[in-house]
């Protein structure tokens, strides 16, 4: 099996699980070390987006799961929109404004800062879709 392959298994997967249980103001978070899964995986939840959202002048891809907009965000020290990676500042306003604006997020990230980790479900967590 591809590399492309198995994280569209991995999304795929999580679009399910998600299903199950998202609600309007989510947070979710995964953290992966090796920057180049980490690029493979969020390669894999944009070719799997349903749509973009223009925020202040940045498209965010998102997910549509039972009607609500999942948006997509990496982490990177430096903003890096053509992987879809972001700051750890525009992330806590995206973290903290999906609960306004009746969205959800998924921060794919490397980073050990509250500002990434306070507030979201970790999906590698025990019993998580990606544990």
């Amino acid at each position: 099996m591809s590399e492309k392959q198995f994280e569209s298994f991995l999304v795929s997967h999580l679009k399910g699980w998600l299903a199950q249980r998202l609600k309007s103001g989510d947070r979710f978070q995964f953290r992966s070390t090796d920057p180049e899964n980490t690029v493979r995986l969020l390669v894999a939840l944009h070719d799997a987006s349903d749509g973009t959202f223009q925020d202040e002048g940045t498209s965010l891809s998102y997910l549509d799961v039972n009607g609500i907009q999942v948006l997509i965000a990496g982490h990177a020290d430096e903003k890096s929109v053509a992987e879809g990676c972001y700051t750890d500042n525009y992330l806590a306003k995206l973290r903290d404004r999906v609960v306004e604006d009746k969205r959800a997020l998924i921060m794919v990230h490397n980073s050990s800062l509250d500002t990434i980790t306070n507030s979201t479900f970790d999906l590698a967590h025990s019993g998580a879709i990606w544990s």
